[in-house]
């Protein structure tokens, strides 16, 4: 599968025409389109960047939330460097009927990506949804958890071998 949207190269802000590369520190990515940045914790800081268009002209929440690997231990998301980002593409998002927000996301990526790698119930025993696409070191996940409460999540990710940089 050929990845569109410049997904290999990292999130690009349509509206903006921004590119939020993978592999970027962290400290850099703070500094690119201008996100909010919430520290909620020690060693927790998260980056979001709203009402930008990605992924064929969405409006969309964009979310990349670092752990400090020295505060938490391990490694959880991300540490220095951009590589996992979540999405809520705004157009399908209905808070109140997660699994509505799951249906028409995937439809819609389905149609942008092409066929998925892996469509699978693979938490039936709660009956929680997964969808997957793959491309080299990019993926594309699509699932619903339980959270006290159905939570969606769309994330896409780079997957490296060594860290970048």
């Amino acid at each position: 599968m050929a990845l569109p949207f410049r997904l290999s190269e990292g999130i690009f802000l349509e509206d903006i025409q921004v590119l939020l590369p993978w592999g970027t520190p962290r400290e850099q990515l703070r500094e690119i389109a201008s996100p909010e940045v919430h520290a909620s914790s020690p060693g927790r800081v998260a980056y979001t960047w709203r009402d930008h268009r990605c992924l064929g002209g969405q409006t969309s929440i964009l979310y990349a939330e670092f752990f400090d690997r020295s505060v938490h231990g391990i490694e959880l998301f991300q540490d220095r460097y951009f590589k996992y980002m979540t999405l809520y593409l705004c157009a399908f998002l209905d808070v109140y009927n997660p699994r509505k927000t799951y249906d028409e996301t995937r439809a819609y990526l389905i149609d942008v990506l092409g066929v998925p790698a892996e469509s699978v119930d693979y938490r039936a025993s709660h009956g929680y949804p997964s969808t997957r696409w793959e491309c080299d070191t990019i993926k594309v996940e699509l699932y619903i958890y339980d959270k006290n409460g159905d939570v969606f999540h769309l994330g896409i990710s780079k997957h490296y071998n060594e860290e970048p940089g």
